[in-house]
């Protein structure tokens, strides 16, 4: 048969999991919300050959911390990133600049917060609104443009 395999533990970060009951709180209704999914999940590289094998092999080992979906098409909305203060480490930047380039390309909204105490729910739930209507808005344009 193979390797065997066993259950992964899950065991979340607490500041992640504190964050998803806000998220569920904030526009569970609206939206399902994905902890944790892989970047090369989400977003795949436009590139070809080895360009493409490259690219795939930055973005297979990164993870959102939450994705965005419409409830009805599972379609990815959004992507959301928590920032700590270890955002502040140069490495990190590098990943968080990267991270955004890719998403922008992919024309993904990347909604990045800040990690404080407590959050409201409606400030959460209009910075998303804000984010993907912002999105949709563009590409509603580019699909006009691309029409006429």
């Amino acid at each position: 048969m193979g390797a065997g395999f066993t259950p992964k533990i899950n065991d979340p970060d607490p500041i992640d999991l504190s964050f998803f009951g806000v998220l569920i709180g904030s526009v569970g209704k609206q939206y399902n919300i994905y902890p944790k999914p892989r970047m090369a999940d989400v977003i795949q590289p436009n590139e070809k050959g080895r360009r493409w094998r490259a690219a795939l092999n930055k973005v297979k080992p990164r993870h959102f911390d939450f994705i965005l979906c419409e409830k009805k098409t599972i379609k990815i909305l959004a992507a959301i990133e928590l920032d700590d203060k270890s955002h502040e480490q140069k490495k990190r930047k590098e990943r968080d600049e990267f991270v955004e380039k890719a998403c922008q390309s992919a024309q993904l909204p990347l909604i990045r917060i800040k990690v404080k105490r407590a959050y409201k729910h409606e400030e959460i739930r209009e910075l998303i609104k804000e984010k993907i209507n912002d999105y949709q808005e563009l590409d509603k344009a580019a699909q006009t443009a691309n029409e006429a």
